[in-house]
């Protein structure tokens, strides 16, 4: 559960300097207003709600269902990490590119599309331990 903790810790960590990022940067633009055209306003709240409030819910249903002691929950974390942290960076990268003034590129997004079909595919590991453990548990009271 100690690294549910400190996932959560650190995507908090992140969210709130890409927010303070996200505050600060125009000051050193040309065109300051080009900051609200671009993914960067949405990188702080994907990072807290996706990041932070995620692991939290998981570390709640580690406590309360074992969900972490399942032989799949390293692959779900593994799988959840790189898709977010390809999805989150994407967003930030594309996000200075086009507050730099240059137009958008679809490399980027389809960069993102790996990331979100990764997290994809950890969602659906997730909610296989889930709907398993939770099973597991039922079962142990019927008994």
């Amino acid at each position: 559960m100690k690294k549910i903790t400190y996932s959560s810790l650190g995507y908090t960590i992140f969210g709130l300097l890409v927010g303070v990022f996200y505050r600060e940067f125009p000051k050193f633009l040309q065109n300051p207003e080009a900051i609200y055209e671009s993914q960067l306003s949405v990188v702080h709240t994907h990072s807290l709600t996706l990041g932070t409030f995620f692991f939290l819910f998981v570390l709640i249903l580690a406590k309360l269902f074992h969900i972490d002691s399942h032989k799949h929950f390293n692959k779900f974390f593994i799988t959840y990490h790189i898709g977010l942290g390809l999805t989150i960076l994407t967003m930030l990268t594309h996000g200075i590119y086009v507050a730099l003034g240059n137009d958008p590129h679809a490399a980027f997004s389809g960069i993102a599309g790996v990331g979100h079909i990764l997290l994809t595919i950890a969602l659906g590991l997730f909610f296989y331990i889930l709907i398993q453990n939770v099973n597991q548990e039922q079962n142990k009271k019927i008994k």
